[in-house]
């Protein structure tokens, strides 16, 4: 696809289950008699699981393609997180009659050694052939707390590692890198983020709706694109809010409560730390995978090179909203929210359609040639002596990572011998039509959103140099 316009329209462990030893069996009667002692306790509990269900995919995809560090550190989290529940748990149930420190923690730590054998005996019937990422952490944790025939472990180890490629995935390097810093996008909507979300919230602000509870509660649809219609929902909607001040009091959705800024920081945190593909749930997005996976490199690209968050998510947005084809995404918000706002959207196509009569009749509007080449006409920049015979900003879409690649080196290049001449560039402006250069100035035109555009198309041509975007 070639356009012309930089702004086009859960937690994974260890296979084998734990057998059924004293310490196991301890720690599943213990949990059992915790489970509904208070409602706090239920609500973390609660917490937790839905946590660990959401980064399921995310665990998995670092077996696969992660770093055995990175995969061993995994394991090992787990292994001492199941320690730490199983302490809480004797800690609680200690009751009456108290075991002491030293008992605890030696039951503690055969509930450990048990957990390790149990990973250990995964790697029955492995070897240096079929050997996962997974096992081959499994070994390093193993090795790291002291295990017998640490030798046998360490050669297979090692006879694992000389015959695995030396390739690691960028994005799941950067993922752990960061992993303080940013939470990564998800590729698809995920439920359980939105209720840990909702959860986290309203631990705070009980009152907390999700969208889409705001919108049934409190908002009417216009029905039809019609004054009558949109009186009608009006008409709704002031009886909905009227009767809510009324049955529930003031509160932040029917206006009865001035804005909470500091309510509103503390949702935006939350939001943060635990991010959601809403694009992908409103949308329901063809490739709304590519553009989680475009923007995360972006940003994680720019935390590589410096930048604050807040620089590196906006300029990731550009890169997102420039570099995937995002016709689909424009036309089902324009398609969603129309029956909301028909009166603007009508006034918008009405003027588009007059302005586009108005370029098409001053030659304003560049259309491309039947066999697809550029129609120099006097407001189309002529480099072609130079080797460029493209607009400023055309560019091809493709949907792999080797043609993106192409599209956007050519683009740089063509960006950057603007740059370097731009007095040569000025005398081949200086030869456009003098209507079109009385309306369009050569610094507003060219020289400004070059320079604004390259840094945005460097960073593509990072994203798309070192991250698998598309799918293979």
């Amino acid at each position: 696809m070639t356009v012309t316009s930089a702004t086009q329209i859960g937690h994974t462990q260890a296979t084998n289950k734990t057998t059924a030893t004293k310490a196991t069996s301890a720690y599943d009667a213990a949990s059992t008699s915790q489970r509904d002692q208070t409602d706090t306790y239920k609500n973390s509990a609660n917490v937790h699981n839905s946590e660990d269900y959401v980064i399921k995919e995310f665990l998995n995809d670092m077996y696969s393609k992660g770093s055995v560090s990175s995969a061993s550190a995994i394991t090992k989290e787990t292994i001492q997180n199941k320690v730490n529940e199983y302490a809480q748990v004797l800690m609680e149930s200690r009751g009456d009659a108290p075991k002491s420190e030293s008992d605890i923690s030696k039951i503690l730590n055969e509930y450990k050694k048990e957990l390790l054998q149990d990973y250990k005996k995964s790697l029955d019937g492995a070897t240096n052939d079929n050997m996962t990422l997974e096992q081959q952490a499994i070994i390093k944790v193993l090795l790291e707390e002291n295990t017998q025939e640490a030798s046998a472990l360490e050669q297979l180890l090692s006879q694992t590692a000389s015959n695995t490629p030396k390739v690691t995935d960028k994005m799941a390097e950067m993922i752990e890198k960061y992993k303080d810093v940013y939470t990564p996008m998800p590729e698809k909507f995920s439920q359980e983020i939105e209720d840990l979300q909702t959860a986290l919230i309203r631990e705070k602000y009980p009152d907390y709706l999700p969208l889409e509870e705001v919108l049934k509660k409190y908002a009417v649809p216009v029905e039809s694109p019609t004054p009558e219609a949109e009186a009608k929902a009006k008409a709704l909607q002031d009886a909905k809010i009227a009767e809510s001040l009324k049955t529930e009091g003031p509160n932040y959705y029917n206006g009865g409560l001035p804005r909470d800024e500091e309510r509103e920081a503390f949702i935006r945190s939350v939001m943060m730390a635990h991010p959601n593909n809403t694009m992908d749930k409103y949308f329901n997005l063809s490739n709304s995978s590519e553009r989680a996976r475009t923007l995360n490199a972006a940003i994680y690209e720019g935390l590589e090179n410096g930048e604050t968050l807040d620089e590196a998510k906006a300029k990731a947005s550009q890169v997102m909203d420039t570099y995937l084809d995002n016709t689909e995404m424009v036309q089902k918000m324009f398609d969603r929210s129309k029956s909301f706002f028909h009166e603007y959207y009508e006034a918008m196509e009405k003027s588009t359609e007059e302005s586009k009569k108005i370029m098409e009749r001053d030659g304003i509007l560049q259309l491309q040639k039947d066999d697809g080449s550029i129609k120099y006409d006097g407001t189309v920049l002529d480099l072609r002596e130079y080797g460029f015979d493209r607009r400023i900003f055309t560019f091809t879409l493709s949907e792999n990572n080797k043609d993106m690649v192409s599209s956007l080196q050519e683009q740089i290049k063509f960006f950057d011998f603007i740059l370097k001449n731009e007095e040569l560039v000025k005398g081949k402006y200086d030869e456009l039509d003098e209507e079109y250069k009385q309306r369009n100035g050569f610094n507003e035109t060219v020289m400004t959103p070059v320079k604004e555009a390259l840094p945005i198309a460097q960073r593509a041509l990072d994203v798309f140099s070192k991250y698998e975007i598309f799918d293979k």
